[in-house]
């Protein structure tokens, strides 16, 4: 009886600690998954605000074309 006892207690510190391992490499893993999401979602903010910067420049561009346009066309408009 004691025997099967102290197998068994064995037993119990023997997984008890196996499942720290194993635990202790999830968080590991999980550790690395979030740095690298919060490496690729710093590259995309930073190529989000690259990309509005550049569709600000077109529409600015539209605008001053418009303009040029429109003055074009009111010029060629006997008055």
């Amino acid at each position: 009886m004691a025997t099967s006892l102290g197998r068994l207690v064995l037993d119990i510190n023997a997984n008890a600690a196996e499942f720290e391992r194993d635990m202790q490499k999830v968080q590991n893993s999980t550790q690395k998954s979030m740095k690298r999401v919060r490496r690729e979602l710093f590259k995309t903010e930073r190529d989000l605000e690259r990309a509005r910067g550049k569709v600000r420049r077109l529409a600015t561009g539209f605008a001053a074309l418009g303009a040029v346009s429109l003055a074009g066309l009111t010029r060629g408009i006997p008055t």
